[in-house]
């Protein structure tokens, strides 16, 4: 089993410019506080708070009788905010945190046919000879400050 690369044979004689539309992060930040300051200044506060504290009483029913999302969405009409939603519901059931664990061996079944070939580790050498490969030529090349141009410049590296 050999390793292909793509490399752009065809290429345009003359390349668009194409434009990007740059954007002020910092600026988009500044108009949407100000938009979120404008909705709290002219909507109906104690109808918010009670629209906030319904959800926290139907987050809080373990009989599962209430509407979540019929709750969220009245609080929504009434000008709360989705930070203000979530941290309703967060403070009944609190935040959820992502178990990242490393994974090993999930695909090992698929290569044992039970006969104790090799093919598994065959595999595993190709990569790693491949991943050497490529990390000694962009090292060599970042400490030289010679970059590839292309594709091209790294396949005849190999």
């Amino acid at each position: 089993m050999g390793f292909f690369l793509g490399v752009n044979k065809y290429k345009l004689e003359k390349e668009e410019l194409i434009q990007v539309l740059q954007i002020d992060n910092r600026q988009v930040r500044e108009q949407q506080i100000e938009k979120i300051k404008k909705v709290k200044q002219t909507r109906d506060q104690s109808k918010v708070d009670k629209c906030l504290e319904k959800l926290r009483e139907i987050a809080r029913d373990k009989s599962g009788s209430g509407n979540l999302l019929e709750a969220s969405i009245e609080a929504a009409r009434a000008r709360c905010t989705l930070g203000e939603i979530s941290q309703a519901l967060e403070d009944v059931f609190s935040r959820h945190v992502a178990d990242s664990r490393l994974v090993s061996g999930a695909y090992r079944k698929t290569f044992d046919d039970g006969k104790d070939n090799n093919e598994l580790k065959q595999v595993i050498d190709r990569v790693e000879v491949c991943r050497l490969v490529f990390f000694s030529f962009f090292l060599n090349n970042y400490l030289n400050r010679n970059f590839p141009k292309s594709m091209v410049d790294v396949l005849e590296y190999l």
